[in-house]
């Protein structure tokens, strides 16, 4: 066992620490987040809407991403404690859907309105939604508890980063 493996294995055996690759991941899949918070405000205002745009459309990739971990873990057949036949309910299914139905939607907002801070609050309900979904995930087991630290933490700096942006658009 390599020393990698072994940090690993002690992380996950205490129960609320993710692996580090997963950190490493998650970590690196906020730089398009922090980066179009922090360039709303530092960029020319012409270049805003192209900022706007981008980060919308980041977040609702990353929401559609959310939801299909509900779907994959779904797939694995791990339902509720161990009951094969928990895992492909319609709310476990749905929890993989509808997150990518609130993305799309977001989209929709911000391709037919002016309002992008309509498309921006739509996409920070839809990722605190995604960690409620999360939250109920790991009290029926079929997540483990990192994964809803991780989520905690990545959410957190994603819908700051939404935020920063969309005061930016009101302040126009």
């Amino acid at each position: 066992m390599t020393a990698t493996d072994a940090s690993q294995t002690a992380n996950e055996k205490t129960g609320w620490l993710a692996p580090m690759p997963a950190w490493a991941y998650g970590l690196a899949g906020l730089i398009p987040f922090v980066a179009t918070g922090v360039a709303a405000w530092v960029v020319k205002p012409v270049w805003l809407d192209l900022t706007v745009m981008v980060q919308v459309t980041y977040a609702a990739v990353i929401l559609s991403f959310l939801g299909a971990v509900h779907w994959g873990t779904a797939m694995t057949g791990r339902g509720a404690r161990g009951d094969p036949r928990a895992a492909t309910t319609w709310k476990r299914l749905g929890l993989g859907v509808l997150p990518a139905l609130v993305g799309w939607a977001a989209l929709l907002v911000l391709l037919k309105t002016t309002f992008p801070s309509i498309a921006l609050a739509i996409l920070i309900v839809g990722f605190a939604g995604a960690w409620l979904g999360d939250r109920a995930a790991v009290r029926t087991g079929h997540v483990p508890f990192w994964y809803l630290v991780l989520r905690g933490v990545l959410t957190l700096v994603a819908i700051v980063a939404m935020a920063a942006v969309m005061a930016k658009t009101v302040d126009l």
